[in-house]
């Protein structure tokens, strides 16, 4: 039998066969497969089946992890950043009409400020 998954959030693949004496997990993400053998680990010292568990790691796939997710992580910094300043901006123009003070990044703040809460909190 061969499973395959694909993750929806970031698009690595797994692929799990399996026979009557082996398991074999594959994916281009390190973290499935250590997901995989600790779940099959714990599932095997649960029902006390002594299992011969390896590993074979290509270097690469950790810099495919890497360049996946750092414009993700990236992303969710400039976010976390203008929600910071969404509260001390508002309270600086409450009571000023004329908002040219501002750069136009901080107006651009205050204009999408809900949009950019909404984004933080998802």
């Amino acid at each position: 039998m061969i499973l395959q998954y694909k993750s929806a959030f970031i698009g690595t693949v797994l692929v799990i066969e399996v026979t009557d004496k082996q398991i074999i997990a594959k994916s281009n993400n390190i973290s499935v497969i250590t997901i995989v053998k600790d779940q099959l680990n714990n599932d095997a010292t649960a029902r006390k089946i002594s299992l011969d568990v390896q590993s074979e790691l290509d270097i690469e796939s950790v810099y495919f992890i890497l360049d996946i997710l750092h414009p993700m992580v990236q992303r969710q910094y400039e976010i976390a950043k203008k929600f910071q300043l969404i509260e001390g901006l508002k309270e600086l123009v409450m009571s000023e009409q004329d908002q040219s003070f501002l750069s136009v990044e901080y107006r651009g703040i205050l204009k999408d400020c809900e949009k950019i809460k909404k984004d933080y909190e998802y």
